[in-house]
């Protein structure tokens, strides 16, 4: 699964592959959104571990109250978790899932529009409040 990749440098290394793990107090809320708002395919279901892809991007959701005692997301204040932090999520059919958003009846913080770095994008909330910028390629 991973390749070999230039870095700024010229010189072959590992890839590094990202993926987000969301712990949430309601799976099933953020089940649906991320198979049926996002359109994420599930790929792994479990009480305690549901996976999600799409293109190389990949999410999962677990049982907040299955996190260990003194796991480092239990000590923080909930109001912090994903505080500053923009998930960006990369689609090709931008529009699609823009009507998609706005026929499940999703609140758009903010609409559908051409950025001046290229891209075009619209951002929501997701169940859990994390922040997500749903995107377009960059056009060069």
């Amino acid at each position: 699964m991973y390749t070999a990749v230039r870095g700024f440098s010229g010189e072959v290394g590992e890839a590094m592959r990202l993926f987000i793990e969301f712990f949430v107090d309601d799976v099933e809320r953020s089940i649906r959104f991320y198979r049926d708002v996002i359109g994420m395919e599930q790929v792994r279901s479990s009480p305690e571990y549901n996976e999600f892809h799409l293109g190389e991007a990949e999410i999962s959701i677990c049982p907040f109250d299955d996190l260990r005692d003194g796991h480092y997301l239990r000590e923080v204040p909930n109001d912090r978790l994903g505080n500053r932090v923009e998930f960006c999520l990369q689609v090709s059919n931008l529009e699609e899932v823009y009507e998609r958003v706005k026929k499940l009846g999703v609140a758009i913080r903010d609409p559908l529009q051409k950025r001046p770095w290229g891209a075009t994008d619209f951002r929501i909330i997701d169940p859990n409040g994390a922040y997500l910028r749903i995107t377009s390629p960059v056009d060069l």
